[in-house]
């Protein structure tokens, strides 16, 4: 894929590892692959993200679709329109092609981190321009359709488009509920942050404890 940094990766239905990230030298986004333990073969592609960088990466309907969160960037090779706003691409493990593009926030750099239940999708973004809240959202991958936007009133823990060197972490549990951190003192600060599961369905959240330095 020409993928120098790797910021994602997820399991498909089809038995191959599937991961994403920043291209770099002679291509422009993300760069997307696959490598297949079975035939030790791999393959991938960067051309359709050239304008968008992929930041993280979920599987979804029992590992068939490959979600992809990508953030907009200024496509310097192709020289396609820098889009308004990031977006998902939903690759389908069966076709082995995007199917679709989702759009689940508008005036984001990039959906954010990810994380699915089931058909269920569930992603934390930050307006651009807001740093007083982030917003929690969830979507149906096999319909594109948005379950929730939820306003949180404390702003993203991460930087989207950073170099992804933040202790964070943002993913599926043994409970089918989203397991995080979050600084609930309007604070990227998670020194003294909130562990937190979210219910995949609405996108209540869950206090399970406090973290304390020391």
């Amino acid at each position: 894929t020409g993928a120098h940094k790797m910021y994602a990766g997820a399991w498909g239905a089809d038995d191959k590892a599937y991961f994403g990230g920043r291209w770099y030298r002679n291509g422009s986004g993300g760069g997307f692959g696959w490598w297949d333990p079975a035939t030790e073969t791999s393959g991938g592609f960067w051309k359709p993200l050239s304008n968008f960088q992929i930041t993280h990466m979920t599987a979804a309907n029992e590992n068939r679709y490959i979600v992809i969160s990508a953030r907009r960037k200024q496509d310097e090779i192709l020289k396609k329109p820098t889009p308004k706003e990031g977006a998902l691409f939903i690759f389908d493990t069966v076709t082995g092609t995007i199917i679709r593009q989702d759009k689940p926030v508008l005036n984001v750099i990039g959906p954010g981190p990810v994380a699915a239940v089931g058909q269920r999708v569930v992603g934390w973004t930050q307006p651009m321009g807001q740093s007083e809240f982030s917003i929690l959202w969830g979507l149906d991958v096999t319909t594109g359709k948005v379950m929730f936007r939820n306003s949180l009133p404390f702003p993203l823990p991460i930087q989207l488009g950073s170099n992804q060197k933040e202790n964070f972490d943002f993913r599926l549990g043994p409970d089918r509920h989203i397991w995080t951190m979050m600084a609930f003192e309007n604070s990227r600060n998670l020194t003294n942050g909130h562990l937190v599961r979210i219910h995949p369905e609405d996108g209540s959240i869950q206090v399970v404890g406090k973290l304390r330095q020391g």
